[in-house]
This record gives C-alpha cells, sequence and structure tokens, in this order.
C-alpha cells in the first residue's frame, strides 16, 4: 500500500521543464513585452475618440420634450363663470433627436448648422377646465385637444445665444384642433339639454325646496351651458409659423416676436368635415372661425429687476407679452386683444392676463366676450433649456 502511495503522489508532482521548453517561453514573454505599449496606446486612444465623435451618444441623452405653447394652470373668469384652468403643451423630435440650442450637433454632422434643413416634430397641445360652483358635480371640461406635425426651419446666425436659437425658426405645419366633445347634431343636441335640465331641477329642488319660476329659469340657463360645452367643434388646417429672438431685429434676446397664419379646412385628413358654429345652435353671434381667427401676432419679453443674496440668491424678472387675433377670411373686422404680464421669482411665473374678443374657447369661438385670471404659465420645462444644458 505504502509503495502504491508514493506512486501516486510522485506521479502527481509536475515533471520540470526541459531548457528547450524555457527558450520558448521566454521568447513568447519578449513578444508580448513588445506589443504591450501598441494596446497601452490604443487603450489610450478611446478615450481620445469617444471625446471627438461622442456627441454621437450625448445628443440622445439631451433633454427630449419641450414645450411647444406655454403651459399654465391657472383660474379662468369668463362672462358669469370661472373654472380652473390648465394647459398641457409638449413637443418631441421626429426620426431625430435634436433641437439647434444645444451645444452640439446632430449625429453625423461636425459643425453646429444654421437652419440648413427641415427637421419634422410632433406636438400637442391639450387645455382642461373644472368649473367651481358654477356646474352640477364640479365637472371637468375638455376644451382643446391639437396634435400637429411640423416641419421645422431653424434660421439663426452662427454665434446666436442659446436663448435665440430655441425660438427662431420658419415653420409649416399640418394640425387637428377639436374640443373633442360629441354632440354633432339638433336632435342629439334637444335631448341633452332635457336631461340636464332634468338633473338641474333635481339638484335645485334637494338645495332649495319647491321650485320657483325664477328657480326653473336658472335651472334652464346652467342646463343651456353644460349641453353648448358638450357640442363637437374640430377643424384641420395648415399653418405658417415665423418666430424670431433677439438678433438683429429685435433689441436683445429678452424680446422675441412671433406670427402665426393658419387655413382651416373644410375637409381634412383627421376631422373630416369641419365642425363649427350650425344653424340650429340659434345664436345671433354664430359665424365661420376663419373670420375670428388665423392670424396672430404676438410679442413677449423679460426684463430682470432685482437680485437679492438672501437664501441663497433671489432672483425676479418680469415678464409681459401682447396680442393680437384677427380673422384670415375677413381680416381686421374682427378683433381680439390680449395683455399677460406678471413676475420670475427665481423662474416661478405668476401672472395676471386680460383677453378681449373671440376665441376664449372652442365652443365660444365666435362669441366676443372678455375674459381673465391669474395662472402660472411656463414657455419651457426647465429655466436652463435656453442655457447651456450639459457640461
Amino acid at each position: 500500500m505504502a509503495l502504491v502511495g508514493s506512486a501516486a503522489i510522485a506521479h502527481a508532482r509536475p515533471s520540470l521543464p526541459t531548457a528547450a521548453e524555457i527558450a520558448a517561453v521566454v521568447e513568447k514573454t519578449g513578444q508580448a513585452a513588445e506589443t504591450e505599449p501598441v494596446l497601452a496606446e490604443a487603450d489610450s486612444a478611446e478615450p481620445d475618440a469617444a471625446e471627438d465623435g461622442g456627441y454621437a451618444k450625448t445628443d440622445r441623452r439631451r433633454p427630449f420634450l419641450r414645450a411647444y405653447e406655454p403651459l399654465s394652470v391657472g383660474y379662468t373668469f369668463q362672462e358669469d363663470e370661472h373654472f380652473l384652468d390648465f394647459t398641457l403643451s409638449v413637443m418631441v423630435p421626429l426620426l431625430h433627436g435634436y433641437y439647434p440650442d444645444l451645444e452640439t450637433p446632430p449625429t453625423g454632422e461636425t459643425e453646429m448648422p444654421a437652419g440648413s434643413k427641415l427637421r419634422p416634430y410632433f406636438a400637442f397641445t391639450g387645455r382642461a377646465g373644472q368649473y367651481i360652483n358654477t356646474r352640477n358635480s364640479q365637472p371637468v371640461v375638455g376644451k382643446r385637444f391639437n396634435p400637429l406635425i411640423s416641419a421645422r426651419y431653424w434660421w439663426w446666425n452662427q454665434g446666436a445665444s442659446p436663448e435665440a436659437r430655441a425660438d427662431t425658426f420658419v415653420e409649416l405645419v399640418y394640425a387637428h384642433e377639436s374640443n373633442g366633445q360629441w354632440i354633432s347634431g339638433e336632435a342629439p343636441f334637444r335631448a341633452s339639454l332635457g336631461l340636464h335640465y332634468l338633473d338641474e331641477l333635481h339638484r335645485l329642488e334637494e338645495e332649495r325646496g319647491p321650485l320657483n319660476d325664477a328657480l326653473r329659469a336658472r335651472a334652464l340657463r346652467t342646463a343651456y351651458e353644460s349641453t353648448r360645452d358638450e357640442i363637437s367643434r374640430g377643424w384641420d388646417y395648415i399653418g405658417l409659423n415665423f418666430s424670431v429672438r433677439g438678433g438683429g431685429i429685435l433689441p436683445n434676446d429678452n424680446h422675441r416676436l412671433q406670427m402665426k397664419l393658419s387655413h382651416y379646412l373644410s375637409w381634412g385628413l383627421l376631422q373630416q368635415d369641419a365642425e363649427e358654429f350650425a344653424i340650429w345652435e340659434d345664436d345671433a353671434e354664430g359665424k365661420p372661425r376663419d373670420w375670428v381667427d388665423g392670424f396672430e401676432l404676438r410679442y413677449d419679453g423679460m426684463m430682470p429687476l432685482a437680485r437679492w443674496e438672501l437664501f441663497d440668491g433671489v432672483e425676479i424678472d418680469s415678464e409681459w407679452a401682447l396680442i393680437y387675433k384677427t380673422g384670415i377670411a375677413r381680416p381686421f373686422r374682427h378683433h381680439t386683444f390680449e395683455a399677460e404680464a406678471g413676475l420670475l421669482i427665481n423662474g416661478f411665473p405668476l401672472k395676471f392676463w386680460y383677453r378681449y374678443g373671440y376665441m376664449n374657447d372652442l365652443i365660444s369661438y365666435y362669441r366676443k366676450e372678455s375674459a381673465g385670471g391669474l395662472r402660472f404659465s411656463f414657455n419651457r420645462f426647465s429655466r436652463e433649456e435656453l442655457r447651456r444644458t450639459e457640461d
């Protein structure tokens, strides 16, 4: 047994290398030592290559969503009604991830182009109002749904600031705009009016007891407005937008001028037949939309007011806007004027606004009314978005 164990141990031990084997290993080691610096150089070159072409990856990590129109949350007073007013607006690049005010060029380009090509974008703007103490059950009513596809040509000059680059463009638009409602004829309108009237009578009877003629008239008015909010409005339209900030046209980058032209189609790919004011609505003010809308001119600006070194610094700016609208079919016969002014406290915008004219909402687009309110209104998701967003 001892002999067998010794033999097994001896067999398990590795045998010593011969002189020829040692020479072969030394030769291979020398070859590896000669190639090692070359590999090290290749490794060290990778960061430089990534640095040279790094924009191709960084470009996809940049902010993808932006505001297409101002986003807002506020409280609106309109004739004898008032409601919480919400507007959400976003835009995204189609088939690319590029906004021209970013520091780096899009994939495959070596320098920042000024304009250079049309770039496609998709945008959506939605608005809704929640009625407080003016409608039964405090409903949330859809007021505007506006998806669109645009081809935007950025035409800023080389050396322009990020603020100017973001808002200097010409844009072609195909869009659909509606209020998302369902009544498209007189019969459903009358049926819905009867249901709203009975519901309002029941509510008033529970609150006030036996009804008199004044309460019945009040119930009918409320039911009529609730039913009108369910009338479907919808158009497809073709638009041309022009925007410029700063540069040689305006005083500085705090000023912006924007012009919109919209042609409303009687038949469109998304809407089919346009739905606007109909005779059965029995309203003496009724008129086509292109009589009161289609041309818009907006001028807005910002002015620094104060810088306080309190609580890690407080910045107070003023922001304002003047807006004029008229019909594209009958220009300068029906007018809408709107003004907005407020403060930005460390970028947080609190604004008052007032409008007199048309287009307070799509249902009553043809009525000449006044409206106003208080809102928090953002032109972009981040205040830094118009600055350099990455180191």
